[in-house]
């Protein structure tokens, strides 16, 4: 059970708080999170144009990793083929927590447009999944609702796919196989110093604007 010991209490001239009635706040500004997008993909060309199509749309990439076999599930093997490559990227200017659902309708957008180029139909070449990365957890966007999903707008559901706690990332019982591959847990274990590191700088400029 969890304590309430912990939540923040604000203090008000109403009388009734004053009685002893406590009121918990709701933080309309939570810190910004980091975009991070994975692919799977046949093609390095037609990865490189996605590429830089999205940094057109959310700034410079700050990291990369280094693309692995993808051969986790069939899923994917009858519209995209079966050699296909995994890979993530991070992008350098964080973005707010909101913007998932915006940023999942440019994905699938964007894998629309590819197929219409390259396939000359609705096979997708390209698959991609924006997701947020915070300290305590990665969540990944989705179109497909599950007990474990929450529905967000427009579609798009939130998928807690990692949590981070005792300095390394988490599975849970529903976590994609491809998330718990070493290049990939690296990637998202140095993305998250990058995060912790802005974010350090973030709430230092704020409180020297204080002073």
């Amino acid at each position: 059970m969890p304590s309430y010991s912990a939540m923040k209490i604000i203090e008000t001239k109403s009388p009734e708080i004053q009685k002893g009635c406590a009121m918990s706040t709701l933080n309309l500004h939570p810190e910004d999170c980091k975009l991070i997008i994975n692919f799977f993909y046949c093609d390095e060309e037609q990865l490189e144009e996605a590429l830089t199509h999205l940094e057109g749309i959310y700034g410079p990439i700050d990291l990369r990793m280094e693309p692995i076999d993808f051969n986790h599930t069939n899923y994917y093997a009858e519209e995209m083929g079966k050699t296909l490559k995994k890979m993530m990227v991070s992008f350098r200017d964080l973005v707010g927590r909101e913007s998932l659902v915006v940023a999942k309708h440019e994905a699938v957008k964007l894998e629309h447009m590819m197929s219409i180029r390259y396939a000359q139909s609705n096979n997708r070449v390209i698959n991609i999944d924006p997701g947020h990365l915070l300290p305590e957890k990665f969540v990944l966007s989705t179109g497909k609702n599950f007990p474990h999903r929450i529905y967000l707008d427009k579609g798009v559901y939130a998928d807690l796919t990692l949590i981070y706690r005792h300095n390394r990332f988490e599975s849970l019982p529903w976590t994609y196989s491809d998330y718990l591959e070493v290049p990939a847990i690296r990637f998202l274990a140095d993305a998250r110093l990058i995060l912790v590191e802005q974010l350090r700088e973030i709430r230092a400029e704020r409180e020297a604007l204080k002073e």
